[in-house]
C-alpha cells in the first residue's frame, strides 16, 4: 500500500511540474505575441531576447544542481546519523545511500565546470 502511495504521489507531482512549465511556455507565448501586436518589439535582437529568455547556461545549471543533491546528501548523511540511535542496523545502508547521491552531485559539479573550462577554451 505505501509503495502504491509513494508512486501515486511520484506521478502526481511529475504531472503538475509537467502542467506548469507548459502553462508558463504558453503565457510567455501569448505576452510575445501581444508585444508584436502592440508594436513594443521592432527588432529581431528583441524578439531573440524574448522567446530565448535569460536562463541560466547548461554550465552553471549543472553546476546548481550539483550543489544541490551534494547538500541533499550531506542531509541525508545527517538524517543517518540521527536514526541510527534509534535503529543502528540502518546507519550503514543510509549512508551508502547518501555517499551515492553525494558521488552524484559530485559528478554534476564536476561535469558543470568542465563544460564552462571548455567554453572558456573554445572562446
Amino acid at each position: 500500500m505505501g509503495v502504491a502511495a509513494f508512486w501515486t504521489m511520484l506521478s502526481v507531482v511529475s504531472i503538475c511540474i509537467t502542467v506548469a512549465g507548459v502553462l508558463a511556455r504558453l503565457a510567455r507565448e501569448r505576452t510575445i505575441r501581444n508585444a508584436i501586436e502592440k508594436g513594443l518589439v521592432a527588432d529581431s535582437q528583441s524578439l531573440r531576447e524574448l522567446v530565448g529568455g535569460r536562463n541560466l547556461p547548461w554550465p552553471q545549471r549543472l553546476v546548481v544542481l550539483g550543489l544541490i543533491v551534494t547538500f541533499i546528501a550531506i542531509g541525508l548523511g545527517i538524517f543517518a546519523v540521527a536514526l541510527s540511535v534509534q535503529e543502528p542496523e540502518s546507519l550503514a545502508v543510509l549512508l551508502g545511500i547518501a555517499a551515492g547521491v553525494l558521488m552524484l552531485g559530485v559528478g554534476l559539479l564536476s561535469a558543470g565546470f568542465w563544460l564552462k573550462g571548455a567554453a572558456k577554451d573554445q572562446s
